[in-house]
């Protein structure tokens, strides 16, 4: 998924001419109206269209966002959501998007944010890129140009939300990012739709030590419909008890898969995967093909037992090998219960063999997790595996909750849980903390998968020498 930034100084400044020149009285809104622009595109699709073009060789995506209490949450390229281009060099056209209702989502209602994204630097190697954003509302135009640079954390620069309820329309001016995780607290509830005649399959995975098992689909699983067609309804799951298993507990993986091109022999489709805990509903669409080797490119980690939850962004059942020499996972988990922002750090020992211990990244980097910035949105994990940055199933690693900063309550503490999951064994640790840069590593955990041994560390280390009594320990992988 992608992350996105707060915009820049010259983003407001932007925000503030716009709002001056068409005068706005509010000053902070303005009204999606009729047409009094004749020299208009004539060949605009729709009464709301916004419009991407640039000139370079750059890949730049049109993202679509939801804009709604629970924050911005990305839906989709605009590519993926209607019959508009996928521009990967600005020579090429424009990208466009067009506020209607289609099979998937009424974009004729609601609230959304619409933005582009620089995906790849191209050819040229140029980091540099002049975009134009045009707006036509019923025929009035709006044209917005910015200079746009590549960089990987901050890429939506030049934003406009777009409320089709009030008929009101904004430049984006603040930080904004995914939500790709969260915590549950209701019923939980997943539905699988999709476009044109395919036949998609809603499937439950397990998690086992050494791999993901397929477990069956959720039509056999509970009474659901099995959808041969996605023009005929959708397919759904709660995770409740049954007579055969008890979903109310565990941790289940659940995806759509791909199974069989439909009549009209389209081998592609539009995946929409929607998450619905108590009132609370998360929406994810992924494009999906039939041509690829595996079927599962979007997909949830749902933990029943800790109350979290999480997108798997390319889900692969044969993606999880031995994670050490016996074989067995080892998994670590923090989450916390503030709005604080925490990071699990991974450390390294003694890879110089002097004795050194030194960080090595933030679990997020290293295991592909989420940065969880908000306690309350879901937990940070990482699992000792073989990445490109090191073979974690082999040395000695020390993984430790660090305090990165105070969220907006101000509160500068927190009760955090630290989990190590060890095969079919769960340990938990929990210790409060508080904000005191830089003495924040208080609690640790020492695994050295070399021996299959971890350690709890009451104090993190600077040096071996420094270890502290542990209060709990265990062998055995």
């Amino acid at each position: 998924m992608k992350l996105n930034r707060k915009a820049t100084a010259a983003g407001l400044v932007l925000f503030l001419v716009v709002l001056l020149s068409i005068g706005c009285s509010s000053g902070a809104e303005n009204v999606l109206g009729e047409n009094t622009n004749p020299a208009a595109d004539p060949e605009a699709p729709g009464e709301v269209l916004v419009e991407l073009t640039w000139e370079t060789d750059a890949d730049l995506d049109l993202e679509i966002w939801t804009n709604s209490e629970g924050g911005y949450r990305y839906l989709a390229d605009a590519s993926e959501l209607m019959n508009a281009p996928d521009i990967t060099t600005g020579s090429e056209g424009k990208e466009w998007f067009e506020f209607r209702e289609t099979q998937q989502v009424d974009f004729s209602a609601g609230q959304w944010v619409i933005s582009p994204f620089f995906y790849a630097v191209g050819p040229s190697g140029s980091e540099e890129v002049e975009i134009t954003l045009t707006l036509t509302i019923g025929g009035k135009v709006e044209t917005f140009t910015k200079t746009l640079g590549f960089s990987s954390d901050q890429n939506q620069w030049l934003a406009v939300s777009v409320d089709m309820d009030r008929g009101q329309w904004e430049m984006i001016d603040e930080f904004f990012e995914p939500v790709t995780s969260g915590t549950i607290d209701g019923e939980v509830r997943v539905e699988l739709s999709w476009d044109g005649d395919a036949d998609l399959d809603l499937e439950i995975w397990t998690e086992t030590s050494t791999s993901f098992e397929y477990e069956a689909d959720a039509s056999v699983l509970m009474n659901s419909p099995d959808i041969a067609n996605g023009n005929q309804g959708s397919e759904w799951f709660e995770f409740r008890k049954t007579r055969d298993y008890d979903f109310s507990q565990g941790t289940w993986i659940i995806s759509p898969c791909f199974w069989e091109v439909g009549p009209s022999g389209q081998s592609t489709a539009v995946a929409t995967l929607k998450l619905i805990i108590g009132d609370e509903t998360h929406v994810f669409t992924q494009g999906m093909s039939a041509e690829e080797p595996n079927d599962q490119w979007l997909a949830l980690r749902v933990n029943m037992s800790l109350g979290v939850w999480e997108v798997v962004n390319h889900f692969d059942q044969e993606a999880q090998g031995s994670s050490s020499p016996s074989g067995v996972l080892v998994r670590a988990e923090l989450s916390w219960d503030t709005d604080a922002d925490l990071d699990l750090e991974i450390w390294s020992v003694n890879a110089d063999g002097m004795g050194t211990i030194e960080y090595f990244g933030d679990s997020y980097n290293l295991s592909g997790g989420s940065d969880i910035t908000d306690g309350r949105r879901g937990s940070e994990w990482f699992e000792f595996t073989e990445t490109p940055d090191a073979d974690f199933t082999r040395g000695v690693w020390i993984l430790s909750p660090f305090f990165y900063e105070v969220g907006s309550s101000g509160q500068s503490y927190a009760d955090v849980r630290l989990t190590l999951v060890v095969g079919e064994e769960t340990h938990v640790f929990t210790r409060e903390i508080q904000y005191n840069p830089p003495y924040d590593q208080w609690f640790a955990l020492q695994v050295d998968m070399d021996t299959e041994t971890w350690e709890y560390l009451d104090v993190f280390p600077e040096s071996e020498e420094d270890y502290q009594s542990q209060e709990d320990s265990g062998t055995g992988f």
